[in-house]
């Protein structure tokens, strides 16, 4: 059975060219084409193609906007292969999390394009080399911020105070402990909370184990 697919592109050259390659395998009948989101979304309706390969600048013509496209068409269950001019991290995130099964760069070679309707039909996400790289270059940049040590940005005193609250000391030990009053105390425990990105107590005594700051009986 062959595969119902879908053309969007601006430029009525390339959609010819893509409608004449992918028309000379008996598996792939192209049902029809369109310059814009806005139509594109119109003759998904009329022709119920099982896929649509589709330019993103193109797909945002018209009044609707690429993502908004990707998300609708996906919602009716039709397969969404994204093709771009660049590969710019923010839109391929933005169109894989409307539901796009392929993200390409149009320098890709066409059996490129063909290995991503495979992979598609057979169920499974597929990125050029370029759209992964920039995902496991996004990818790896949050991993370093993630993997930053959080105690870092504390100083000894800071450090002590978090351990001193997981472990249950009152704010009245901690004043004698560090030679100040109370409410310096509260001042310390606020900002150190603000650092840190905690709010409650018990947010202490979980950092403060997984950080090693204090054993797993504390308080």
């Amino acid at each position: 059975m062959s595969t119902r697919v879908l053309l969007v592109d601006e430029h009525t050259v390339v959609r010819e060219a893509l409608r004449c390659a992918l028309e000379k395998r008996a598996d792939i009948v192209v049902v029809g084409e369109a310059a814009d989101g806005a139509t594109a979304l119109q003759l998904c309706a009329e022709r119920a193609p099982a896929m649509v390969i589709a330019e993103i600048s193109a797909a945002g013509v018209g009044g609707v906007d690429g993502v908004e496209m990707t998300r609708r068409m996906s919602a009716q269950g039709v397969k969404v292969v994204i093709l771009s001019a660049s590969t710019n991290v923010r839109t391929l995130r933005r169109v894989l999390k409307a539901g796009a099964m392929a993200y390409l760069s149009k320098t890709c070679a066409f059996d490129d394009l063909l290995t991503a309707v495979r992979a598609v039909l057979d169920g499974r996400k597929y990125l050029s080399s370029d759209a992964t790289q920039v995902v496991l270059l996004d990818y790896t940049t949050h991993l370093k911020e993630d993997d930053a040590d959080p105690l870092a940005q504390l100083s000894a005193r800071e450090r002590e105070l978090v351990q001193l609250l997981a472990e249950g000391a009152t704010a009245q030990a901690i004043a004698r402990r560090f030679d100040v009053n109370v409410r310096s105390v509260a001042t310390y425990r606020y900002n150190v909370l603000q650092k840190l990105g905690l709010r409650t107590t018990a947010d202490v005594i979980k950092f403060a184990i997984r950080e090693n700051l204090t054993p797993l009986d504390a308080g």
